[in-house]
């Protein structure tokens, strides 16, 4: 992991929030934290995910956000943690993540191919993920009350996507394992208003094809003509700076527009995503003047980040959990974190005025993965 990127020691990214307050923001981070809906001066503690099976990875960036979001109001600052979803991604390489909770690799290739604001959460994947998690609750904890609040997302109502589900599934763990609220954000609600900013948008674009194999570019998302099955036909294409729609898979032309405003036109139009680098440019001017959460295996921060640094920006402020046993364990299921109410309030300071954690890298967040059961 690059160390001119991520910053390990939550005391000097407290200190670096501090110190960055008051800054003018940048036509681009004013624009963003608009869209956001968010005032401009507002500290942002942002970290996003795609909306995955409920997993302790994704509640461990909650945990440290609101760790150094207390740390912040205890010098008289005020934050705000966002955890930005991405309903308008594919599965990709996540779809590691829903075989472990029980998918085939056919169901994954299927539901892949649909975002996960639009895959539906068929009846096998409810039955899996909740015998997963149910598997995962440690050996005492109290589970009665826990089951009766998982078993009210189940079954889904038949137009419940997987994203929408596994969020909901996820807010009722947290309300029980987390003694602070996380709030959730969006992204694409976001994008779809930077649309507009036109200039905002291009500066946004600008840094694309710096991740992936498409290239520079952005996505549109659309509906197919027809649906069959489990397949709601809604798609991601690959929007060229020519403006050729591309097939994700195929990799074919299956269309041309004059300009971006003629994407509405596109047959079952749904909106605009921006690809994972301009989304990395993005989520730095939401956080400018906070801090930005990742989980770690982006390598594609460090490029992106760097280039931002090239053409004039700050080094945006990042840190992911760097703690060797909790990255063995964080993509074991939620419920494994039960039991563990006690260190999740030392890690946020609840268990004494004096503690706080160090560094990214703390061994609190090896207690709060030792002895759990996937």
């Amino acid at each position: 992991m690059n160390n001119e990127v991520y910053v390990t020691d939550t005391v000097e990214i407290v200190d670096k929030i501090m110190g960055s307050l008051g800054k003018t923001l940048t036509e681009l981070e004013k624009s963003v934290k608009r869209a956001a809906k968010v005032p401009e001066d507002a500290v942002i503690l942002s970290y996003g995910e795609q909306p995955d099976p409920p997993i302790i990875k994704n509640t461990g960036k909650s945990i440290l956000a609101e760790a150094i979001k207390r740390k912040l109001k205890s010098r008289g600052v005020e934050s705000i943690n966002l955890h930005d979803v991405l309903y308008n991604d594919v599965f990709g390489s996540n779809a590691e993540v829903f075989k472990a909770f029980g998918l085939s690799a056919a169901d994954c290739e299927k539901l892949g191919k649909q975002t996960y604001g639009a895959a539906p959460a068929t009846p096998k994947y409810q039955v899996k993920m909740l015998d997963k998690l149910m598997a995962s609750i440690p050996d005492g904890a109290e589970i009665g009350f826990l089951k009766t609040k998982m078993l009210e997302s189940f079954p889904a109502r038949p137009e419940e996507s997987i994203g929408s589900l596994n969020i909901q599934v996820r807010r009722k763990l947290e309300g029980v394992i987390l003694p602070f609220e996380v709030e959730y954000r969006r992204i694409d609600e976001i994008e779809s208003r930077l649309v507009h900013d036109e200039d905002s948008f291009n500066q946004l674009l600008s840094f694309s094809g710096l991740e992936g194999k498409m290239g520079p570019g952005h996505y549109v998302l659309a509906e197919k003509p027809t649906e069959s099955g489990d397949d709601r036909g809604t798609r991601r294409y690959f929007v060229t700076p020519k403006l050729e729609i591309i097939h994700p898979i195929s990799r074919v032309v299956i269309g041309r527009v004059g300009n971006r405003r003629e994407l509405t036109y596109f047959g079952g139009y749904r909106g605009i995503s921006l690809d994972a680098s301009s989304r990395a440019i993005l989520t730095y001017a939401l956080a400018k003047g906070g801090l930005g959460i990742t989980g770690g295996g982006s390598e594609y921060n460090t490029r992106v980040a760097l280039e931002y640094v090239a053409r004039g920006n700050a080094m945006p402020l990042l840190a992911h959990i760097s703690n060797k046993a909790f990255e063995t364990a964080k993509g074991f299921p939620l419920t494994a974190l039960l039991g563990k109410k006690e260190v999740v309030e030392k890690a946020i300071g609840m268990k004494g005025r004096n503690y706080f954690i160090t560094t990214t890298g703390d061994n609190i967040f090896a207690q709060l993965v030792g002895g759990i059961k996937q």
